[in-house]
């Protein structure tokens, strides 16, 4: 795998694009990555492994691989390109990362990618998985096992060349990961101890369980504590003892238990017999208080029963006033038709009356008519005498009416002069009475300003103070809300510190009492164990049966269709027959179609044909018979293909038969009963039942045994808490003391800065403050006032003088220059006067106006009322005559309604409804009362019988029952249950005891067989952990990893030493110091001196000397690693620093050792800041760090 070209996108130190042209480079020869430090020379090849593998060769995450000086808009990614078994490949990978918006504020999160490119025109390759498979793949190597082959760290091999053991111990661990083999030895070592405490534990539970017995009497006490201290103090002398001592109390204790039984049993029969006896005193007596009652409600009913009686009877006694209701409604019913005749005369009447009355009425019009005319007539011929000559005296009339309007013109505009003088002076007046009083008022308002002033003043003043009251108040009340929450929670610190307390004494009481249940484990486990196998076989006769049935179905099938399809082709092999042959009749009668006498026949060249062929009537064509001959070739192979199916299915089939019969064997040693295959599923579904129930248990047996471990370790850490919690209680109470005082001290000082102000509270100080500005608004705003009353007092004084003056000029224009004293009156006097003349003057024109139009209306009507005259005349005699005519038909009608009428009950049909529903509601009435009555009779009869009989049946009942004492049975059931529950008592202590120890008893054997299994198990683990720490007496001191990592480092000698006599011509080797005595020692190194044949410590070799031992280890281990990996070769390497220390001569051998190295076609990339370097390597990439810019990378490529 060589690297063509890699680019670098905002990656690490990198802000921008930066491209690295690896082909250019060569395809071998050394190579120097060189620059500032921190510049990011290494980062190149963490680079590389990222773009490969998605990870770095440092400890840089994904997510912190985006540059810190890329701009936002820059994408994070790493492109390469290389070469791996002359196929080229390109991958691009992005890690995950987030970068500012380009816009706005916040980040953008941005997932990782990757997309891996062949050469090949392979579809590419997105997914992150995939892709890092896929280069694991084509290089052959994962990440580890690349970064140990492509990167040399000259550092770190010349640590492990020149460390001690344990040193070099943690090298190899880092480098081979042998961790775990380190945590094997931990893990053994921990269990021995572990074991060696669980033997100990479970003697102190054989103590606790001795310490728990329940004694049955005082001297066993002394007895079993002395046992128990025998098992404390790790002796199991007592066991059996204890077991004895327990069997005995255990025996003892259920024979006690079976007499006390018995006699429960009869104290409770008898007690509840007692019961009974009570219950059925008391029911007694509660039935005759019962019976009473009931005597007297049937007393009652009893009365009830004779009221209803009585009222039956008196329903009874109105039965004469029904029947005469009855018979009226009959008569009432048979008249109806008559009154319905009756009805028709009274309107037939109605109407003639009506029309008698209208044409009588109209005669009485006309005659009224022509009277009125005639009498009209007679006032109009007078009237027009008496009228003379209304025309003229309407002329005058108009002249005189005329003058006399304009002298009252001028006298009310004298009127209206006056009435506008007496307003504006009323109206001075007011104002002037206003401004008076505003002054008033002002002068009032003048000290309560000089107030107002100095109330806002101060309380401008003191305004600032409120605010910090208020905050102090703020603060105050926080503070005593927060001295409220601390003394609820110091409280409740104090109820947790009890509870802590009382659950510190109960855990240590439960793990005193708690057993040790790992022999149950170990149990449970060996049957969980057996059950898996058990099931394992049986499922995999389960399995072996369904294959079989599989496989034979296959069978049976594959040969049906091997059988069609044999059928099918020697079907398609007659039909081809004979296509074939009528083809070749058909092609012979083509050809004999063709010849002719004498001809030469191109198929036998005769030239006489005597009996030439016919062509068929149905022969197939060229395309029928293709057709046909290729159903025939492809029925024949599907043929063959399903008799090789058929008989591969016969072969599977022998197969699992022969499974299915081991399998059988394996579940069934002994034979398979009939009918197996029925009972396997129930036998598995009972399995995994027990299975459960077993895993179940063995969880609640670890879940013992993690509890006792868990409360032992949290039984020390409670105590700590406890104590700890108890010394911050009485902090926390001090604390609570002292904020208290501090608080009070506050409250006093706020009261006191609230007296020395004006107002208590800010909310009254600004509520006076506004009253204080609304006042004074009131006193300006009156001020104002006064200006504005002054302002308008002017003002009407002059309007009022205006008009005084007009006045007098209008009065001595009327009056003359002498004005009289009392002009008002005369001026009214004289319009009174105007006034009268007017409306006299009025009413004369208006009357002979009337006459002038009643004259004129008089002449047109004379002729008019000659005409109506004659009219009403002749109308009023034709209507006398009709009137006379209907007159005599009403009282014809009339008659005859007084006659029918004589013989009916009513006057009317309307008379006759009323009564008929009035006499109906009577009877309904009547009748509903009688049948009411019956039935309240009949039930208050009923009601009586009932409650007799049951008088009776419960009278009958009492005089059968026995009578007891209720109280003298109560007392009796009271001292049975008292000594029943005594009794009980002492039962249930003797059965409680009895089953502890029986408990006990059964613990303790189990605790006894598990004590023997943990002493067994201490000498094993102890033996097994001895040796893998490399502490077993008279044996190699080696520990597990250490002697894994010599095989390791052996097989790295052995690599190394190939690479250093090449070196050093042969002069030294490397070898591993061998040593048995100590375990500290056993990856020792020395070097073999071969010129003179001696051994010596590595610690002794020069610089150089050094230099190339930690460098043939380094390729030692590339080695080991290729050969592991399947012998991979890479054609690019990476030497990371260690030239720093070197000579200039061991530089220079350095170097010869690295282009050695590099050798044909392989190209090593020496990472170092070594000035000396630059000037012997020509082809150089230059990382440069820029301050804000992020770092830079540049080329050179010298000759």
């Amino acid at each position: 795998m060589r690297p063509l070209s890699l680019t670098l996108s905002a990656f690490g130190p990198y802000a921008g694009r930066c491209d690295i042209p690896f082909w250019k480079l060569g395809e071998e020869g050394l190579y120097l990555i060189t620059g500032d430090t921190g510049a990011g020379k290494t980062m190149i090849f963490d680079a590389i492994v990222f773009a490969l593998y998605g990870e770095t060769g440092s400890e840089r995450k994904g997510s912190t691989l985006r540059s810190l000086y890329a701009k936002p808009d820059a994408e994070t990614f790493v492109e390469l390109k290389f070469l791996c078994k002359e196929k080229t490949y390109t991958i691009r990978r992005s890690p995950d990362y987030v970068r500012p918006k380009k816009r706005g504020e916040g980040i953008i999160h941005q997932g990782a990618s990757v997309q891996l490119t062949f050469s090949g025109g392979q579809p590419p390759v997105t997914t992150l998985k995939e892709a890092t498979a896929r280069v694991t793949e084509i290089v052959g190597l994962d990440k580890d096992q690349f970064m140990q082959i492509a990167m040399i760290a000259q550092g770190q091999f010349r640590q492990l060349l020149l460390a001690k053991t344990n040193d070099r111990v943690a090298i190899l661990q880092k480098i081979f990961g042998t961790t775990l083999y380190s945590r094997v030895q931990d893990r053994l070592r921990r269990e021995a101890g572990e074991q060696k405490d669980a033997y100990r534990r479970r003697l102190q539970s054989l103590g606790q369980y001795a310490e728990t017995v329940q004694p049955r009497k005082d001297e066993e006490k002394e007895q079993l504590l002395m046992m128990a201290q025998s098992f404390y103090s790790g002796s199991e002398n007592r066991l059996d003892e204890l077991k004895q001592l327990l069997q005995t109390s255990v025996l003892q204790d259920g024979t006690e238990e079976e007499n006390k039984q018995q006699e429960e049993k009869r104290l409770d029969e008898e007690s509840r017999q007692t019961e009974q006896n009570r219950k059925k005193a008391q029911k007694h007596q509660e039935d005759e208080k019962r019976l009473a009652d009931m005597r007297k409600a049937l007393q009652k009913a009893q009365e009830l029963e004779q009221q209803a009686e009585a009222s039956l009877q008196e329903e009874n006694e109105k039965e004469p006033r029904r029947r005469a209701i009855q018979e009226k409604l009959g008569v009432l019913k048979q008249e109806e038709p008559r009154y319905r005749e009756l009805e028709e005369r009274r309107k037939e009447g109605e109407k003639a009356a009506a029309s008698w009355q209208s044409a009588d009425k109209t005669r009485q019009e006309w005659e009224q008519k022509r009277d009125e005319l005639q009498k009209t007539q007679e006032e109009e011929k007078k009237r027009l005498l008496d009228l003379g000559n209304p025309q003229a005296e309407v002329s005058r009339l108009e002249k005189e009416e005329e003058a006399a309007a304009q002298q009252h013109k001028r006298i009310e505009t004298l009127f209206q002069r006056d009435s506008d003088h007496r307003e504006a002076a009323k109206a001075h007046q007011a104002n002037r009475e206003a401004l008076e009083k505003q002054q008033n008022e002002n002068k009032k308002h003048s000290s309560r300003g000089d107030e107002l002033v100095g109330l806002l003043a101060r309380l401008t003043q003191e305004w600032p103070q409120y605010a910090s009251i208020q905050q102090e108040e703020e603060a105050v009340g926080q503070e005593a809300t927060r001295l409220e929450k601390e003394k609820t929670a110091v409280e409740q610190q104090k109820t947790d510190y009890e509870n802590a307390h009382r659950a510190l004494q109960e855990l240590d009481e439960k793990v005193k009492q708690l057993h040790d249940p790992q022999a149950d484990l170990l149990r449970l486990e060996r049957e969980k164990q057996q059950i898996e196998q058990e099931d394992t076989r049986l499922q995999n006769v389960v399995e072996a049966q369904r294959e079989w049935e599989k496989a034979r179905e296959n069978r049976e099938a594959t040969a049906k269709t091997a059988q069609e399809a044999i059928l099918t082709a020697q079907k398609w092999d007659e039909e081809f027959t004979r296509c074939n042959r009528l083809f070749l009749a058909s092609q012979a009668g083509i050809l004999a179609e063709t010849l002719r006498e004498k001809e030469p026949c191109p198929v036998c060249g005769s030239i006489h044909h005597p009996a030439p062929a016919t062509r068929p009537q149905q022969a197939p064509t060229q395309a029928q018979w293709d057709e046909t001959r290729h159903k025939r070739d492809e029925a024949e192979k599907e043929s063959i293909a399903a008799s090789t199916a058929a008989r591969h299915a016969q072969e599977q089939y022998g197969d699992c038969e022969a499974q299915r019969q081991q399998a059988l064997e394996e579940a069934f040693p002994q034979g398979a009963e009939e009918g197996w295959a029925q009972k396997v599923p129930e036998r598995l579904h009972w399995l995994q039942e027990q299975k459960g129930k077993l895993e179940e248990t063995s969880k609640a047996r670890q879940q013992d045994a993690d509890n006792k471990k868990k409360w032992e370790e949290d039984l020390q850490k409670r105590r700590q808490a406890l104590d700890e919690q108890e010394t911050n209680l009485q902090k926390r109470e001090a604390d609570y003391r002292e904020a208290s005082a501090r608080l009070k001290a506050r409250q006093g000082a706020l009261q006191q800065q609230k007296a020395q102000l004006l107002f208590p509270t800010a909310e009254q100080a600004s509520g006076a403050k506004e009253q204080a500005l609304k006042e004074q608004r009131v006193i300006v705003a009156g001020q104002e006032r006064e200006k504005e009353l002054d302002r308008k007092t002017a003002a009407s004084k002059e309007r009022a003088d205006n008009a005084q003056n007009q006045l007098s000029q209008e009065l001595a224009s009327f009056f003359g220059e002498d004005v009289p004293q009392d002009w008002f009156e005369k001026l009214q006097k004289a319009r009174d006067e105007q006034e009268a003349r007017r409306l006299s003057l009025q009413k004369q024109r208006e009357k002979a106006e009337n006459d002038r139009q009643e004259e004129t209306k008089l002449l047109a009507s004379t002729k008019e009322r000659d005409e109506e005259l004659q009219k009403a005349q002749r109308e009023a005699s034709e209507w006398a005559q009709k009137a006379a005519t209907l007159k005599e038909r009403l009282e014809r009608l009339r008659e005859e309604y007084k006659e029918r009428s004589r013989t009916l009950s009513c006057k009317d049909q309307k008379q006759a409804e009323n009564l008929r529903q009035t006499l109906q509601g009577e009877l309904s009435a009547l009748e509903q009362a009688l049948k009411d009555a019956r039935e309240a009779a009949e039930r208050a009869r009923t009601e009586t019988q009932r409650q007799a009989g049951a008088v009776k049946e419960l009278a009958a009942q009492l005089e059968q029952e026995p009578v007891w004492d209720p109280e003298a049975l109560l007392r009796q059931e009271q001292e049975q249950k008292s000594a029943l529950i005594a009794l009980r008592k002492e039962k249930e202590a003797l059965h409680a005891r009895r089953q502890h120890n029986e408990l006990l008893q059964n613990n303790i054997q189990t605790q006894a067989e598990q004590l023997q299994q943990a002493e067994e198990k201490v000498r094993f683990l102890q033996e097994l952990a001895d040796t893998a720490c490399g502490s077993v007496t008279g044996k190699a001191k080696v520990k597990f990893e250490a002697y894994v990592q010599m095989h390791y480092f052996d097989e790295i000698l052995y690599c190394a030493n190939l690479h250093l006599r090449d070196m050093t011509r042969g002069q030294y080797e490397l070898m591993r110091r061998q040593s048995e005595s100590s375990s500290d020692q056993g990856l020792e190194l020395n070097v073999l001196d071969h010129w003179n044949g001696t051994q010596r410590e590595v610690a002794t070799l020069s610089g150089g000397e050094s230099f190339k031992a930690s460098l043939s280890l380094a390729l030692g281990l590339s080695d080991v690693v290729q050969n592991q990996a399947g012998g991979v070769q890479l054609d690019t390497m990476f030497v990371d620093e260690g030239f720093g220390s070197l000579d200039p001569d061991s530089l220079d051998m350095a170097m010869d050792l690295l282009s050695g190295l590099a050798g044909a076609h392989r190209q090593v990339g020496i990472i170092s800041h070594v000035r000396e370097l630059s000037d012997r390597i020509g082809k150089k990439i230059l990382v440069t760090k820029q301050d804000v810019s992020g770092s830079q990378i540049h080329w050179q490529l010298d000759d």
